[in-house]
């Protein structure tokens, strides 16, 4: 385990007062795109980042989970954000770069299980801190988390009016990035990656496919029926597919959901795709996959697992 440093003694006291003594509330709805692994969850949050000035957790924060605010504070006066889209598996290089902040939002949530609105009594420091990132940007507060996916409820909770983004793709292509990210990562079967279908926590899979294909749908279900108990003003859907050829669609619903706020969205300066290229499989790979997820979405859906709420909200 490495040693504490120095500044990091010296800072965990500092963070502790600043955190404990910011609002309870925000000034702006917060922003969250979600969806499941692999899914274009990070193309499109590094558009909306890099198209409107936002709070957020950089990497120099997710490094160091117990002083996010101090480190983001001390990075921020050595520099800015050069907007970027290259990125490996959700992750882009430089202290600034956006982060899901993964290692910060698990103080406050376990990871891989559900967080409903019963979870949010016990999280509310995660309002404190994003208050505090709201204030030192002075943008309303962003987070692209696959892991949010299985957070709604205590964040629609602790944040009410937050606003939502949730990615979706076609399963073949969505299936050959995870089962590729699952052997590069190392993640043995009946493990999770990322994100997991909080219904399907408890199953036994027979193979990475049948993992893969439960991941995807099971997701895409949970997040569609936690949704559905908001207001429509506060979310939307996006095809990964549609938006790489037309990415601005998603920055005119953003935008017009905060100009409803009384918020008025700062624009980054920096160049922008008009398009993406959405990565497409070979013939020959997709209808291999098509062939094997045939049989498990089929069996998803006959069965369709309940996603009855289980905190009552």
């Amino acid at each position: 385990m490495p040693r504490t440093s120095a500044l990091e003694i010296v800072l965990r006291p500092i963070e502790a007062v600043v955190v404990a003594t910011a609002s309870t509330q925000l000034r702006a709805p917060p922003l969250f795109v979600i969806g499941p692994p692999r899914g274009g969850t990070t193309l499109v949050g590094l558009h909306i980042f890099n198209t409107f000035e936002f709070a957020y957790f950089p990497n120099v924060s997710k490094l160091h989970r117990k002083t996010p605010y101090m480190r983001a504070r001390l990075a921020r006066g050595r520099g800015a954000w050069i907007a970027s889209y290259d990125n490996a598996y959700g992750n882009v290089n430089g202290n600034l770069a956006l982060s899901d902040g993964w290692n910060i939002f698990q103080r406050w949530f376990a990871p891989y299980s559900e967080a409903a609105r019963g979870h949010a009594a016990t999280a509310r420091g995660l309002v404190k801190l994003a208050a505090r990132f709201e204030q030192l940007f002075d943008a309303p507060f962003f987070a692209k988390n696959n892991a949010n996916s299985m957070r709604i409820g205590a964040l629609a909770e602790l944040f009410p009016g937050a606003l939502f983004v949730h990615v979706t793709r076609g399963y073949p292509e969505a299936a050959a990035s995870l089962l590729e990210a699952r052997k590069r990562h190392g993640v043995a079967l009946n493990q999770w990656w990322s994100a997991a279908p909080p219904q399907m926590l408890g199953r036994k899979f027979a193979s990475e496919i049948e993992q893969v294909g439960a991941t995807l749908w099971g997701l895409d279900r949970y997040i569609e029926e936690q949704l559905g108990r908001l207001p429509d003003e506060r979310w939307t859907s996006v095809d990964y597919e549609a938006f790489c050829a037309y990415p601005n669609e998603i920055l005119d619903w953003i935008e017009a959901r905060y100009v409803s706020a009384g918020v008025g969205l700062r624009q980054r300066v920096c160049e922008r795709p008009d398009h993406f290229d959405a990565s497409r499989l070979e013939p020959k790979r997709r209808a291999e996959l098509e062939l094997a997820l045939a049989p498990i979405l089929e069996r998803l859906e006959r069965e369709d697992p309940s996603l009855a709420a289980r905190d009552g909200g």
